[in-house]
């Protein structure tokens, strides 16, 4: 057996030089898999809470005392075009408040820039869902 181990040393060094060196890239894939991951979710999380808190200003369940000002309102309508894993329900959401709030001439501007917003969102869920088919 030692005289195997002897004669057979190089490519012993070889395979265990192999192995040392595999174990260190699959421990350092795992950790580089797991950072992203953490990240990733970390970002989904500041993405979700961004986005409702945007809504509950637009609607207004998250105002002081003092009303919102209308550029503000306009503001944010625009803004919703950036968040586009909710696109779906940013178009039902700005859709209803568009109907309930183009009764008052006041917000035409708000209306507007929601009307913007909903042909932006749609067009590119049209876009999507076309390659989703191919």
């Amino acid at each position: 057996m030692t005289n195997w181990i002897t004669s057979n040393i190089s490519e012993i060094g070889i395979y265990i030089s192999l192995a040392t060196f595999l174990l260190s890239l699959a421990t350092l894939s795992f950790s580089a898999f797991r950072y992203v991951s953490t990240r990733r979710d970390a970002q989904l999380q500041t993405e979700f809470e961004n986005y409702h808190k945007l809504i509950a200003e637009l609607v207004g369940s998250k105002r002081d005392a003092s009303t919102m000002k209308l550029d503000s309102q306009v503001a944010i309508a625009f803004e919703l075009q950036k968040f586009k894993r909710y696109r779906p329900v940013t178009v039902r959401i700005l859709s209803g408040l568009r109907a309930e709030w183009s009764k008052d001439k006041k917000n035409e501007r708000l209306i507007n820039e929601m009307d913007i917003t909903i042909r932006k969102l749609s067009r590119l869920t049209r876009f999507v869902s076309y390659f989703k088919r191919s």
